[in-house]
């Protein structure tokens, strides 16, 4: 983040941008997400706990894309539904680049699903949609990354781990997308009771799992990617998917 700050990686964007430019067709620049957690290069644990480091560089990056001439990007600002750790600094809030900078929205959406109980994804939207909407209601809003998970190989219980059937959950994960496509289709509908749904322009499935390393192991820890077991599942979007292909 420092050596962008000092220009060591100029060049680098520029060719970037050219590159974009001579594309043409729409580009999303989903920048360095979920900075306002605990577990990225560039979040403000790294940098000196100051927020203001990652809005320059993403002020400097923005610029030089202008510079180059490059109209065919959007901007997107990713960040979590609450800062990890919580605290003021580390905020989404204060980590935005300025209006003039993004051009959308974007969030992360999951429910992990180790206990058969996950949150539905109206309630996390809601939630969502809640909190955020005074800031960026007149903009697009993306979900950046969003997934259910089916069950993992293990999970902590009192502090031991205890192996499970992987998947195991799957029933609940197939009623979750849904649920999913049917609060985006009433949303899109203009339905009232929906409006937290009314805007979503696009949702990318995160189709990777969360691993960790257990006794000389790597396991599965949430079990998101949709592997062609979950024939539950990928029928659910194959359904959802064909009813809102209008939408």
């Amino acid at each position: 983040m420092f050596d962008i700050l000092d220009g060591k990686f100029d060049n680098h964007f520029r060719t970037i941008a050219k590159q974009i430019k001579q594309y043409g067709k729409p580009v999303f620049i989903r920048l360095n997400n979920e900075m306002d957690s605990d577990w990225v290069s560039y979040c403000g644990l790294a940098t000196l706990l100051d927020s203001e480091v990652f809005v320059q560089t993403w002020q400097r990056m923005y610029d030089i894309f202008a510079e180059e001439g490059v109209d065919n990007t959007i901007w997107m600002i990713n960040g979590m539904e609450k800062s990890i750790p919580y605290s003021n600094w580390g905020d989404l809030m204060s980590y935005l680049p300025g209006n003039d900078y993004v051009q959308a929205y974007a969030l992360s959406l999951y429910s992990m699903n180790n206990d058969g109980k996950p949150e539905s994804f109206s309630d996390q939207l809601k939630r969502i949609y809640d909190s955020k909407k005074d800031f960026f209601g007149k903009l697009p809003w993306h979900i950046g990354e969003f997934g259910c998970a089916s069950g993992g190989e293990f999970v902590i219980q009192n502090g031991e781990v205890v192996y499970t059937e992987k998947g195991r959950f799957q029933a609940a994960q197939a009623s979750w997308v849904k649920e999913m496509f049917d609060s985006l289709k009433k949303g899109a509908n203009g339905n009232k009771n929906y409006e937290y749904a009314s805007n979503i322009k696009g949702a990318v499935w995160f189709s990777v799992n969360d691993y960790a390393y257990i006794e000389g192991k790597d396991l599965i820890q949430n079990y998101i990617e949709l592997g062609p077991e979950l024939t539950d599942t990928l029928k659910e979007f194959r359904k959802g998917l064909v009813h809102n292909k209008n939408k």
